[in-house]
Order: structure tokens, then sequence, then C-alpha cells
């Protein structure tokens, strides 16, 4: 056997490490060792795991180690002993600290640890965000020129172990969460989203603080993260008593639970929250907390200027939408955009705007279909 290959990142850096096209995936091989061992009629054989295994690549995802029992993850070691003298390799995604600690004391020259490389963000990177900022998110200018100092000082750092922890803050529906998209889409080309609501629960500590190996947990979803630019949505609704689940992942861009050791580099943390000021973001974070977020970036409700261009944006992509016929239910698309714009003063954001104005269409074209 060549390696037993640790790969700590995201599915798609896994994927690249499996070069053979003959595969086994962990959880059949633990399934085939368990039935050949625990066979009461025949002895088990070492033929049967070399006819199993020559020539193939043993691989196990993320996933993979949740369809294990917990005594299998902690003997998986010996397990892994024939797979480890008859198979061409052995490739693991994101194994459990427990599974790492076995590999790297029972197989200390065959074993290596590949860590996904991200990508540093780049003043082209900055520039493109800047220029595209305008385009995609309504107002909005001066959180667009906070968040292009506070990037650029990020760009210039020497340590960038420690992650850019920022908080966007302000009414629902004003561009949020639609900033963090985009800067995920350029640095990454997608974004890491926790929806943070749903942590009120035990269920929600299990998540955060880990439980059995098998479950969903936070490290778990941070080690398998393709994208280095993180939101954690609503962070205003976290109970306070989950915050210092947070404070190693926000000071030094590490995260531990009971099952896995997640490090970072070159992390964006995004939190979204509905707060109106700073005052009451101190108040409700506590100080212990508020001091671990690099800035503070304010979005306000939209003025008029933003929802005339909702209303064009809405109308061009619903007016895309219809046939001929059903266009005609309006006369024109500049009829409809001057109707619209009537209403900009009842229009709370742009989720209540565009739900309005596409009620309002639908209504009428479903009453012609009759």
């Amino acid at each position: 056997m060549r390696k037993i290959k640790l790969v700590i990142g995201p599915r798609s850096f896994f994927d690249k490490q499996i070069t053979m096209p003959d595969l086994i995936a962990l959880e059949t091989y633990v399934t085939f060792y368990d039935q050949t061992n625990h066979n009461v009629i025949e002895a088990a054989d070492e033929d049967k795991f070399r006819q199993k295994l020559s020539g193939k690549t043993l691989y196990g995802t993320s996933e993979s180690f949740a369809a294990i029992t917990q005594s299998g993850i902690e003997t998986l070691s010996e397990s892994l002993r024939l797979a480890v003298e008859f198979a061409e390799n052995i490739v693991l995604q994101n194994p459990p600290r427990v599974v790492v600690h076995q590999l790297m004391a029972s197989y200390p020259d065959k074993t290596e640890v590949l860590k996904n490389k991200s990508l540093e963000i780049s003043k082209d990177d900055i520039k493109e965000f800047y220029e595209k900022f305008p385009e995609n998110i309504y107002s909005q200018r001066n959180a667009l020129q906070t968040l292009f100092t506070v990037l650029t000082e990020y760009q210039h750092r020497s340590n960038h172990h420690i992650p850019l922890v920022l908080m966007f803050y302000g009414p629902s529906g004003v561009g949020k969460t639609e900033a963090a998209n985009l800067l995920g889409e350029i640095l990454s080309g997608t974004l890491s989203r926790q929806q943070l609501s749903m942590f009120q629960n035990q269920s929600a500590a299990d998540y955060l603080f880990g439980a059995e190996h098998s479950q969903r947990s936070f490290a778990r979803d941070l080690a398998n993260r393709e994208s280095n630019v993180i939101l954690l949505d609503e962070f205003d609704k976290v109970s306070s008593g989950f915050y210092n689940a947070f404070y190693q992942l926000f000071d030094e861009g590490v995260f531990e639970d009971r099952n896995y050791h997640v490090e970072t580099e070159n992390l964006i943390i995004i939190c979204t929250a509905n707060f109106e000021n700073i005052e009451q973001i101190r108040q409700t974070l506590g100080d212990a907390m508020f001091y671990r977020f690099d800035a503070f970036i304010e979005f306000t409700s939209l003025n008029s200027d933003a929802f005339n261009r909702i209303v064009h944006d809405v109308v061009t992509e619903i007016w895309g939408e219809l046939s001929q016929a059903e266009q005609s239910i309006f006369k024109t698309k500049s009829d409809l955009v001057n109707l619209f714009k009537q209403d900009i003063p009842y229009f709370q954001n742009y989720r209540h705007a565009k739900k309005l104005m596409r009620q309002f269409v639908y209504e009428r074209v479903a009453l012609h279909s009759l």
C-alpha cells in the first residue's frame, strides 16, 4: 500500500485526491469486515480481504463516518489493518479527531494529512466587489464604503489564520444577505450559510458543541465548507448561552467540539442581525462578544431612489415571464412601472415590494385565464 491520505477540506478538494477509478467505500468495507470477523461458521480469511481490496482505493467521505457505529469509530484503525495491507490507497475526508489520532499512532509512516489551501483575498477581488455592489444591492453606499475599507485592511494583514469577523445590521430586506452572497461568489464562488435562529434548544446545543459523531454538527459543516465566506444569519436570535461556542473561532480561526478540530485560514465570517444601532448590539451581545467583531456595518432603510430601481427590476423580471396575451392585460411595460411607482410610499423593503407586485400581476393574470 502507498499512503493513508487524510484530506482536510471540502468534497471538491477530496475528489481531486482520488485518482484511481476502482473504489470501495469505507462503510462498505467496515460492514464486510464486521460480517467476516463475526462469522461463527467460517473463520476469517485474509485472502477474502486481498480479493476485496487488491488494486482498489478505499475512500471515506465526511458522511461515511456517520454511517459507522461509535464503537466502530473507536476501533477503526484496527478494522483498517487489512485494508492498509492490501488496498492500493486509503483516502479519508475530514475524519473525526479520534480517527486521526488512531491512524497517526498506528501507521505514522503511511499517514499524511492534506489540507485544502484556501485562496487569499486579492486587490482585484476587492475591486470587483466594489464595482458589482451597486449593481446588486440597492443604495447602501455607506455600507459599501465601510466594507471596502475593512476588506482592504484585511487583505494587507500578515496573519490570515485569524478570521475577519463582521456584523451586517439593520432592517430586514435591505441587502444584508445579498451583500454577503455577492462577497461569497466573488471570493469563493459560493456562500456557506448557517441559519442561527434554530439555536434555541438542546438539538442546537448538540449541533454547536457536538453530540454523537453520526449527528450533523457545526464543526463538521465548517470542515466541509466549499466557501471561505460564512454567513451566520440572524445572529441576534442566538441564545447568549451559545456565544462562547464562537469565541475561539472568532479569535483564532479554530473550532472544536467533542468530535472535530477544525483550523481555518483566510476566513471571513459575516453575522447578520436586525439591530437598530451599535448601543443595542453591545447591550444585547455583551462586551465579551461585542469586542470580537472587527466591524459593524449598518444597512439602512431603502430610499425612494432604491424603490424606483426595485420597481423597474421587478417589472422587468415579471414582464419576461408573461406571454404577449398576458402582457396586453397591462397594456405596456411602462404602464405597469408607472402603476407600481404610485405604491412606493407603501413598500417596506425589497421583499415586501416584490411580493406585492408579483401578487398584483398574477391575480389579474389568473382572473383573465378563466
